[in-house]
């Protein structure tokens, strides 16, 4: 923990080798605590298995009627984590590498809260080459609001969704416009690793982040939108880059979009793994202009 002038460890951290991925503020009724997922095992001998709370004081377990955390075993691992109220109230929920959350059948999403243990969302049952949930947030696409999952699959119940789909409390459904459903990469298998609401400047979307060259069927290189009905590129209508840009993280600060990732370019602007995006549709139509009306911006030291 930081606080401004000192860090401060939280208990005696995690075991050697083992790393948090994942954090969130999540009020299990008891007040709000911070969550903590990644692959772990244990914490100060306190058996975890993936997911661990801190009270300010130590970690603790997160538990359910048939056993602890996700699957106890070395490939298992939490790498996102959101607080969505199904309609039931609000419940932590777990997305990562795993078929199994408290003993329960879970493949890749699992539900927690302290009344009802861990749960399976939804009969969750995605497809793909290999399948983990990488990215979850919690989005109003206008329909109310939902948890959109991002990962590596390509169907969910014998459904098409390519890497992305929404889940409104009774039932999944993918992102499909006119053009297409999903995202898709050309070269290989598609990542999502991060879905993420903000308002840029040109009202709430969802930004898609990743590694992939299409989104609903058009050109967009890494990045892209999702607006409750159709997909727009971000990085896209442009000459492809030699390297197809793979975004990993995402952020919001002062109205702008900061983006983490591999790249050496964002639309027009070399920028090295590190950029931001502001949306000016006031300034201009097609986002690619140079000068100081540019969406895009390169950030340096």
């Amino acid at each position: 923990a930081w606080d401004g002038t000192d860090w401060t460890p939280l208990a005696n951290g995690l075991g050697f080798g083992e790393e948090g991925k994942a954090l969130t503020v999540f009020d299990d009724g008891s007040g709000p605590d911070l969550y903590v997922g990644g692959n772990i095992d244990t914490i100060s001998g306190v058996t975890i298995n993936g997911v661990a709370r801190w009270d300010g004081v130590a970690f603790s377990a997160l538990d359910g009627a048939a056993g602890t955390g996700l699957t106890p075993s070395a490939s298992a691992e939490a790498l996102a984590l959101a607080v969505f109220n199904d309609g039931s109230g609000d419940a932590l929920y777990v997305g990562g590498n795993f078929d199994e959350a408290g003993g329960v059948a879970a493949n890749g999403l699992a539900r927690w809260r302290v009344s009802d243990g861990w749960t399976a969302v939804g009969g969750f049952s995605p497809a793909g080459a290999s399948v983990t949930v990488r990215s979850l947030t919690v989005f109003d696409d206008g329909s109310g609001p939902a948890l959109f999952v991002g990962g590596d699959f390509t169907q969910e119940d014998g459904v098409e969704v390519n890497g992305v789909v929404r889940w409104d409390g009774k039932s999944f459904e993918a992102l499909t416009d006119a053009q297409g459903t999903g995202v898709g990469f050309s070269d290989g298998d598609f990542k999502v690793n991060s879905v993420f609401a903000t308002d840029a400047g040109d009202g709430q979307k969802l930004f898609v982040g990743g590694l992939f060259d299409t989104a609903g069927g058009q050109a967009a290189y890494g990045m892209a939108t999702w607006n409750g009905q159709s997909w727009s590129p971000l990085i896209g209508d442009v000459e492809p880059p030699l390297d197809v840009p793979e975004i990993y993280t995402q952020t919001t600060s002062g109205g702008s979009l900061y983006l983490g990732g591999r790249f050496t370019n964002l639309g027009p602007e070399a920028s090295l793994n590190f950029g931001s995006y502001r949306d000016r549709p006031s300034l201009f139509n097609d986002g690619f202009e140079s000068g100081d009306t540019s969406a895009w911006t390169s950030v340096f030291p």
